[in-house]
């Protein structure tokens, strides 16, 4: 998911029993504030699949979200990730850095965005269908994905001469 579609995500979008969630809104900076709106192509308004490692700390994150807020007197907040102790909507560049210095804490240096682009790219390498890889991404279409990611999967052409050599021996 891109920032934005993260950190507009509501509770009401997401399904933990279906293990999917839905991108219909998502968080812009406007000038000094932010602001929701709606995703800005059909192909961004989208559902995703999760996986059961997501669902569970999803689910974790959803009980300590309930107990922070009732906590801190804000009764329900719908936002998955809003801004704390407010509430309210989160600053999308005040999240990346914070992001940023966690990662660089635990892991190597890593942007929010690379964590995305990582994502779509071992979908790629480990070969699921880029109309499906696309579909996740949120990308207008799987020729956007394609132009993108394509020079780094490795082997391409390798595979299609080693299909065709294989049609050729069995003929």
């Amino acid at each position: 998911m891109r920032r934005g579609e993260i950190l507009g995500l509501r509770w009401k979008d997401v399904d933990l029993e279906k293990a999917t969630l839905q991108v219909a809104q998502v968080l812009e900076l406007v000038g000094r504030g932010v602001s929701l709106k709606e995703p800005k192509t059909e192909r961004s308004r989208r559902t995703i699949t999760l996986p059961a490692g997501v669902v569970d700390a999803l689910s974790a994150y959803r009980k300590e979200h309930a107990s922070l807020c009732l906590g801190l007197g804000l009764g329900k907040v719908d936002l998955v990730f809003p801004h704390w102790p407010s509430g309210k909507l989160r600053n999308p560049a005040h999240f990346s850095k914070a992001f940023t210095r966690e990662v660089i804490a635990k892991l190597a240096h890593i942007t929010f965005h690379g964590l995305r682009h990582s994502h779509i790219t071992s979908l790629l390498r480990k070969r699921v269908p880029v109309h499906i890889v696309s579909a996740r991404a949120g990308h207008a279409n799987p020729t956007v994905t394609w132009n993108i990611y394509s020079h780094l999967i490795p082997g391409d052409q390798e595979d299609a001469t080693a299909l065709i050599d294989a049609s050729a021996s069995t003929n």
